[in-house]
């Protein structure tokens, strides 16, 4: 009899856990740190369910498992720091020695100050923790690391600090500001991991104004680098491009991303020239160059093992509208030559003042292009040609037709293309038609808008484009959409917004997929 008790008992236990509504509620309280109740329904549930819970978890969450924890709020000397946990003198340290080995990644978004009392903490604080977080809400001021110090141990692969919307910078295109941190809390950091972390393999940190003239400021923060072999992920900014900065990354024999942001205000030029062995970088794949000035980094592009295995290539220049000639993005590319002929996704745009990524086109960039013969996916932002790419009659015709003379050349060079990102371009519908018959391989574009001309009957548009996706934030056009459903009883798939535009552009596009509205 007790025998089936206990059998009813536990397949009850099993059937709570079937229902959505309690299996949240009972993941809400193990996230409140009420997690002990589980062991109330079922043991074994609870070493099932603890690992999901706790596999990624806040500092706060964590550090108030200890009977008595509380976090206070201080002003004044702390004001970096404002919010300090407040532990008792003696402390029962069980409920956190059951939940310590689930955590794999821990986070805070908020500058903690800790000070544990001087009773023995155990060592490491978190036995397997993978990856340490610090998620800061504020771009403008010094974010201190001091936090962190109490959780680096040997086994810890990352160590990033970032702001609240990016979780991957590296693959955010528009790349907003980054959380600084001072000068001596990043050294130590450093230091720290340089020391304690040889199995690190991603860092990503941005101290403030790290870099400077005097040798002994920066040499011994790139000796520290150097020292992190394991590396696959390296992001740190780049207040001047230093020979010794390049020559000490280049001996990191497994490093495939690397992130460089410069801080525009504190560039300064370097007179040395970038000469690196041939054998620097082996494994580099991805490079990022960010908020940077042309001029400033010019030498960098001579530095050809920097960029001979890359597979990705992102240029995010910053020149302001009043300073925008070609020769700033001429002059520097032009010195890249072939070395690039690997590249398969090339990013190349200036953050322009009014937030357009813009890119002006000129013949040199049009050369760069085309020594890319690998290159499948191209990102520009939004496209306005130059002057010298025209001759004395093409100048002579209007704004659409050397518009679309300026888009042959472009895409002349960039058949073999198979996505296009131009997501701030406003195109025309005969732009459209172009880049479509233009490029066979196309399968994806991403644009801001198309204009469709009141005269114009797609019935007299032929277009020999293949199969894409055509992603756009809307469609404008005097047109209504009529079409929708003969479209979609041929199963391609299409997605569109309340206005019921969907098939104005797909009149001029033969074989279109999916319309995509941002």
């Amino acid at each position: 009899m007790h025998s089936s008790q206990s059998s009813d008992q536990g397949s009850a236990c099993y059937r709570v856990f079937q229902v959505s509504e309690l299996l949240e509620q009972i993941f809400a309280y193990a996230a409140k740190g009420s997690g002990a109740r589980l062991l109330r329904v079922s043991r074994h549930m609870f070493t099932c369910i603890a690992p999901l819970v706790w596999s990624d978890t806040e500092v706060e969450p964590l550090l108030t498992t200890i009977p008595g924890t509380r976090v206070a709020a201080v002003m004044g000397e702390l004001a970096m720091m404002p919010y300090t946990f407040i532990f008792p003198p003696i402390m029962d340290l069980t409920r956190y020695n059951v939940y310590a080995p689930f955590i794999r990644t821990l986070r805070s978004h908020l500058p903690y100050n800790i000070n544990f009392p001087k009773q023995a903490m155990p060592k490491p604080l978190l036995p397997n923790l993978l990856r340490l977080i610090a998620v800061a809400t504020s771009s403008t001021e010094l974010y201190p690391f001091d936090w962190m110090y109490w959780f680096i141990y040997p086994g810890l692969l990352e160590v990033k600090v970032q702001t609240r919307d990016q979780e991957d910078i590296c693959h955010n295109p528009t790349f907003r500001d980054h959380p600084w941190s001072d000068r001596a809390s990043s050294l130590e950091m450093l230091e720290r991991l340089s020391l304690r972390c040889p199995r690190l393999r991603v860092l990503r940190m941005y101290p403030k104004r790290l870099t400077g003239c005097l040798e002994e400021i920066y040499l011994p923060v790139y000796k520290l680098v150097a020292s992190l072999t394991q590396l696959r992920s390296l992001t740190l900014p780049g207040d001047i491009v230093h020979h010794e900065l390049l020559s000490a990354l280049g001996q990191l024999p497994h490093l495939e991303s690397l992130y460089i942001c410069a801080e525009k205000i504190s560039m300064r030029e370097t007179q040395h020239v970038v000469q690196l062995p041939g054998n620097s970088f082996p494994s580099l794949r991805r490079l990022v160059l960010h908020r940077f000035m042309m001029d400033t980094w010019s030498q960098v592009f001579q530095a050809r093992p920097l960029f001979c295995n890359l597979i990705t290539l992102v240029i995010i220049y910053d020149i302001p509208s009043n300073m925008q000639t070609t020769r700033h993005l001429d002059d520097p590319l032009t010195r890249l030559g072939s070395s690039c002929s690997n590249v398969r996704e090339l990013t190349l745009f200036n953050r322009h003042d009014s937030g357009l990524n813009r890119l002006i086109l000129s013949p040199a960039i049009i050369n760069i292009l085309q020594q890319m013969p690998s290159m499948q996916i191209l990102s520009l932002g939004c496209i306005h040609f130059n002057i010298s790419l025209f001759g004395e009659e093409e100048l002579s015709e209007g704004s659409l037709t050397r518009s679309l003379v300026g888009w042959r050349k472009l895409l002349n060079v960039i058949q073999h293309v198979e996505e296009l990102h131009i997501d701030d371009q406003n195109l025309s519908s005969q732009e459209l038609i172009l880049i479509g018959s233009h490029l066979p391989r196309l399968r994806l574009l991403v644009f801001n808008t198309v204009e469709f001309d009141q005269s114009e009957e797609p019935s007299a548009v032929e277009s020999t484009i293949q199969p894409i996706t055509i992603c756009a934030n809307s469609y404008f056009g005097s047109r209504a959409a009529s079409d929708a459903g003969q479209l979609a009883s041929t199963g391609e798939e299409i997605m569109r917004d309340e206005s019921s535009m969907i098939s104005q552009a797909a009149r001029y596009v033969k074989g279109l997929r999916k319309i995509q509205y941002h």
